[in-house]
């Protein structure tokens, strides 16, 4: 990706290099999860093969009316809702993959892939070809959301006239024909839409004419997008788009000409078993394709889940049974294993909505900047040691421990590993300062002192553990129910 960036400034003017800098820099907070994306997630993968994307929050891309925000989080979105569909549509970024071949003669095809000169009007492209070459083609991105999965389509192009080269439009009548009667421009819409309605897409956007970024530039587009999409059956949505429908367009019989009858029953019949072998080759290869090696299996998940769960209970017993014979209570014992479960219950998701909202802010501090993590850790040992000053009675060391270890335990779940740490180290020496004689000094007069601070130690990593293994023990209950 640096060498993209320093070859795409050294070959930038000067005024249009600075602009785009100072838009990436501007919009970094918006690009964030794209460039510290893991290199073997689904978004590490992509950004190393179209790091352009990043361009986007300063050029153009689908739609005139879309602010950075929005070209960014549909972009973000199209990867993780390719990834979650997987199979074809999730092939390498220069790979042009055959989805069907068509029976009409003259070796046409369906094919998908991410053209490069396409990018901004879409990160997948829906073709058709007639041997090696590329007739036409949709552009679009999907977008998952509140309602639904979403197209956007963001252009459709035919093939340029090459010098040499058989006359497009002799190719276009010659499809036309084998197709019977469907202009290969409304047959890559109908099969795209086919494709869409088999992929699970519930809406499908197509962009207008007068919304398109590059409409009324001089390198504009020259088809009419909007008597296209009207023609497939759009209807303007008010903000920049045509809703079309999903699925093959049909009319009723008694709606065409008795000399066209036969040649429609045809189209239906052509497009009826697109769909099928799209279906074929898009969902029940997918679904029934052996995993790749290494991908957990649902008995491997719920064996797993236990496992977690058991371990992360073991732990807690464990460290609860060992302050028990330091002189803690069984109160506290119960007390202490009740938070534990009561900590996997909450993020299992078993509470009200909105008691549900307010909680998941809890998980939200984990993604906190480190300055505000770190603010929240002192304000939490403050409170503890208030506590445990104000409670100090010559309590028994077991139930001192307690003390602590809620307070690791808390910072490991809410503050991250790094906090965590340093939380412990302060309640390691709050614990010599306030509790181990000499009292209100860090100096150890003997090996029994070291002994109870190794122990507080190793108890302190063992909590530091089990938020861990909940947390993991509740993602992989929600792929569980995914399925």
């Amino acid at each position: 990706m640096f060498s993209y960036f320093v070859s795409r400034i050294a070959n930038t003017k000067i005024v249009s290099g600075v602009a785009l800098g100072l838009a990436i820099l501007r919009h970094a907070h918006l690009l964030k999860p794209l460039l510290l994306a893991r290199r073997a997630s689904a978004l590490g993968r992509y950004i190393r093969a179209r790091p352009e994307i990043i361009e986007i929050v300063y050029g153009r891309f689908i739609s005139a009316n879309w602010d950075a925000a929005t070209k960014v989080n549909t972009a973000i979105s199209h990867v993780e809702t390719v990834e979650a569909i997987g199979g074809a549509l999730s092939a390498e970024a220069d790979v042009v993959t055959d989805l069907i071949e068509l029976p009409e003669g003259y070796d046409y095809r369906i094919s998908l892939d991410q053209p490069r000169w396409l990018l901004k009007e879409g990160q997948l492209a829906l073709s058709l070809w007639e041997g090696p070459d590329r007739i036409f083609s949709v552009s679009f991105s999907l977008r998952a959301d509140a309602a639904g999965r979403n197209a956007f389509i963001g252009g459709i192009q035919g093939r340029r006239q090459v010098q040499d080269e058989e006359d497009v439009l002799e190719r276009y009548r010659r499809f036309t024909k084998c197709a019977h009667g469907v202009r290969p421009r409304d047959f890559i819409l109908e099969v795209f839409k086919v494709f869409c309605k088999v992929i699970g897409v519930n809406h499908i956007l197509a962009v207008a004419q007068d919304n398109h970024p590059l409409s009324g530039k001089s390198d504009g587009f020259t088809l009419a997008y909007n008597e296209i999409w009207q023609e497939r059956g759009g209807q303007y949505d008010g903000h920049g788009f045509y809703a079309l429908p999903l699925g093959f367009s049909t009319r009723a019989e008694d709606e065409i000409p008795a000399k066209k009858r036969s040649q429609y029953r045809k189209r239906s019949a052509m497009f009826l078993d697109i769909e099928d072998r799209l279906s074929e080759r898009l969902v029940k290869q997918r679904l029934e394709r052996p995993p790749p090696k290494g991908e957990l299996q649902q008995g491997d998940v719920r064996s797993l889940d236990t496992l977690l769960r058991f371990l992360a209970y073991a732990g807690a017993i464990f460290v609860l049974a060992s302050t028990n014979f330091m002189g803690g209570t069984w109160i506290g014992f119960a007390a202490g294993l009740a938070f534990v479960h009561a900590s996997y219950w909450i993020l299992k998701g078993n509470i009200p909505k909105r008691a549900g909202e307010r909680i998941e802010l809890l998980a939200q501090l984990r993604r906190s900047s480190l300055a505000v993590r770190a603010g929240l850790a002192m304000t939490l040992l403050a409170l503890g040691v208030v506590v445990d000053i104000q409670l100090d009675a010559d309590r028994a060391l077991g139930r001192i421990f307690k003390i602590y270890l809620i307070i690791v335990f808390i910072s490991s779940l809410c503050l991250g590993t790094r906090v965590t740490l340093i939380v412990g180290a302060v309640c390691l020496m709050a614990l010599n300062y306030l509790h181990l004689p000499p009292r209100y000094s860090f100096a150890i007069s003997s090996w029994q002192e070291i002994l109870d601070l190794l122990t507080f130690g190793a108890m302190a990593t063992v909590v530091l553990v089990i938020p861990r293994l909940l947390l993991a023990s509740i993602k992989l209950s929600a792929f569980k129910r995914r399925g």
